[in-house]
Order: C-alpha cells, then sequence, then structure tokens
C-alpha cells in the first residue's frame, strides 16, 4: 500500500461549530492521528438501536453538567448489510484527485464523481468546508438548514438520468439494505432528508466539531463504509469533549448512527480515498410537521445556496420584494433587532433572516458606485 500524502492546506473558513480551521491546528490533529493509529483500538458500536432525538437537544458540550449526560448515546451500530452493489456504482473514479489538489491532474474521466458530468446529468450542490479539503461528493437527497424542503437529485428519483452508468443498476437498490436495517424502506423513504457519497482523500483530517444547523437535533445522522481501510482510518465520536471520543470501527457495511451533536472528527491516513455514505433521516411523526415540500429537480438544474438556505434558478423573481432592508455586520445587534420587530402583531416572520445579498449571492454583474 502506497504511503499516506502529507495533509493538504485546510480550509481557514468552514460552517462547522468549535472546529480549529488554523492550518496549525488541523496538522496537529492529523499528525496525532498517524501516531495514534496503529495503537488505538476501534470499538464496535454496540447495538443500541435508534438514537433518541431527546439525546441530541444541544450539542453535548453545553450539556457538560446536565446529571443524564453520562446516558446519552453517542454511536449505536444499525446493522451490518452488503454494500456490495452501492459500490459497484462509485468505485470507478471515486480516487482520482481533484484538479489543483496534491497529486491532483488537470482532468479525470467521466464517472459519478466528475463534477462537471453531475453539474450537467445530477444537480451541482456545494460543501464548503468539504470542498476545500478535497472531498469529493455524489448528492442523492438535500434539504436546506430549516428541511422546509428536501430535493431529490435526479440521480435519485430518475434512473434514466444515470444513462445506464453502471451497468443499469439504480442508486434507489443499491441502497435499499441499508434503508431495511434502517426501517426506512417503502413508504419510509419520505423520511429521508439528506442522503450523499463522500470520498476522502489521503492524508485529510477533518477536525474535531460538532454539526450545527436547526436540522441536527431534527434528524438522525447515519454513516455507511462503502470503500474503506479501517486499519488506516481513524473515525472517532463522543462526548462533548475531545478526551470523551473513542475510536469507531468502520468496517465496508457497518451501518451505524452517530450522534452529531457529540464531538467527532476523521483522520484518512490510509494511501487510498476513503468512501462513506451518508444520509440523515426524521422520526416517523414528525415528517409532516417539519418537512413542508419535496422537490424532484431535473438534469443540470441550478441551485442557489447559502450556508443555511437552498433555492432554485427557476423560482428567482417569484417572491415579494422587502419594503426595507437592515444592513448589518456580525455581532452589530442585528439579530435581537429582527428578534425585537417579530414581537409586534403586524410583523411576519421573514422566511430567511439573512438575504447574504453582498457575500454568497452578490452578482458580479451589478455595476459599484463608482463604476456607475
Amino acid at each position: 500500500m502506497s504511503s499516506p500524502p502529507p495533509p493538504p492546506p485546510p480550509a481557514e473558513r468552514t460552517t462547522h461549530a468549535n472546529i480549529k480551521t488554523s492550518a496549525v491546528g488541523i496538522a496537529e490533529q492529523h499528525a496525532s492521528a498517524l501516531s495514534q493509529i496503529e495503537t488505538l483500538p476501534s470499538v464496535p458500536p454496540p447495538c443500541l438501536g435508534e438514537i433518541p432525538l431527546a439525546h441530541k437537544t444541544a450539542p453535548l458540550a453545553e450539556r457538560l453538567g446536565d446529571p443524564a449526560y453520562g446516558d446519552v448515546v453517542c454511536a449505536s451500530t444499525r446493522g451490518l448489510v452488503d454494500v456490495g452493489p452501492l459500490k459497484e456504482l462509485v468505485v470507478r473514479g471515486h480516487g482520482f484527485p481533484e484538479p489543483g489538489r496534491p497529486g491532483g491532474g488537470a482532468s479525470e474521466p467521466t464517472t459519478l464523481w466528475d463534477a462537471p458530468f453531475a453539474a450537467a446529468s445530477n444537480v451541482r450542490i456545494t460543501r464548503p468546508s468539504h470542498d476545500a479539503w478535497g472531498i469529493k461528493s455524489v448528492v442523492l437527497l438535500f434539504c436546506d438548514d430549516f428541511m422546509e424542503a428536501v430535493y431529490e437529485m435526479p440521480w435519485w428519483h430518475d434512473e434514466a438520468a444515470l444513462g445506464g452508468y453502471g451497468g443499469g443498476g439504480s442508486f434507489k437498490e443499491a441502497v435499499r439494505p441499508i434503508l431495511e436495517a434502517l426501517g426506512l424502506e417503502g413508504g419510509g423513504e419520505r423520511r429521508l432528508v439528506r442522503m450523499l457519497l463522500a470520498s476522502m482523500p489521503p492524508g485529510v483530517t477533518i477536525p474535531v466539531h460538532h454539526d450545527t444547523g436547526s436540522w441536527v437535533r431534527k434528524s438522525h445522522r447515519v454513516h455507511v463504509p462503502v470503500i474503506t481501510d479501517p486499519a488506516n482510518v481513524m473515525f472517532r465520536c463522543g462526548g462533548g469533549r475531545e478526551e470523551d471520543m473513542v475510536r469507531v470501527q468502520c468496517d465496508e457495511g457497518r451501518v451505524f448512527e452517530m450522534n452529531n451533536q457529540a464531538k467527532h472528527a476523521v483522520s484518512n491516513c490510509s494511501g487510498e480515498y476513503r468512501v462513506h455514505l451518508i444520509l440523515d433521516y426524521v422520526d416517523a411523526a414528525d415528517v409532516d410537521a417539519i418537512v413542508k415540500r419535496r422537490v424532484k429537480l431535473d438534469p443540470g438544474e441550478v441551485v442557489y445556496q447559502t450556508r443555511r438556505s437552498i433555492d432554485r434558478e427557476r423560482d428567482a423573481g417569484k417572491r415579494r420584494t422587502p419594503s426595507f432592508l437592515i444592513i448589518g455586520a456580525q455581532k452589530a445587534g442585528t439579530t435581537s433587532m429582527y428578534e425585537y420587530l417579530n414581537q409586534h402583531p403586524l410583523v411576519i416572520n421573514a422566511k430567511r433572516r439573512e438575504t447574504h445579498f453582498f457575500d454568497w449571492r452578490w452578482v458580479k454583474s451589478l455595476k459599484t458606485v463608482r463604476e456607475q
């Protein structure tokens, strides 16, 4: 097996909370993982069934003084399944370096991992931190942070969009054993809110963090290793402190749920790319109250994303324009002002509090005051 390359330059900005984003911080964590990879034992998560959402009401780092803290479940094995059909669908091209990454070429063959091919036959979804770390994605289902809408990608709802790729197989059939292990087969599919495959390059560390967003406390997070070298990948999860984390055994086909309000991190210390299927689903009793819409996107459709929202390009201009805007900066009190205004009986909460007009949604073709 080839020796792992040194960790690539990490992103300085990320959507995760409480994360050490500096180059030094991530490099130190990767070096620590390399030093422990042969000695720190991995533990199969116990079979504890579904993790109650009551264990995810807040980041565990904020619950250290809670008397119930010690009873919180951080990882649970939900089943062991055959991921062979899924692996056959995604194995080709999963390990090609991204252009611009260390060892990356100018192009790669047309596969499901090829960004231009995916943008044309599926829909391009960005994941800023993961994209910056060179983690490639095959996205099947995605939702905004508030789960107002779940977007079904063409590769999920339309087998024809795959164009016969993978010998005529489909993702729905390939993941069926996983859904059965989770009790989501048949009508349970409507409980799914996110599903993607992530290919993590060798030598990369996703540093210690917990996930953020409204969706976290309302959904169950599941990982399924599809292509991996478990002896040389360190996936750690558990508790609200780094010292509480344990190394999770990530053998291919292990379906395990993790509490993503707990601290977790992963280091690929192998010389090969690692692929996990990652999905999120909501409780059956909550699905109608939480998910307002399920939208089937067309091949090549364009969506606009901010950190918390997703909008279709074709819907641009359909909403009423605001009568006034408040322009603020971070920590300038605009959130408090927003909450105060919403207390008035004649004020209706905005669908989106921050428009991100000047950063995420800035249209570069607009003229500046100096240019006018």
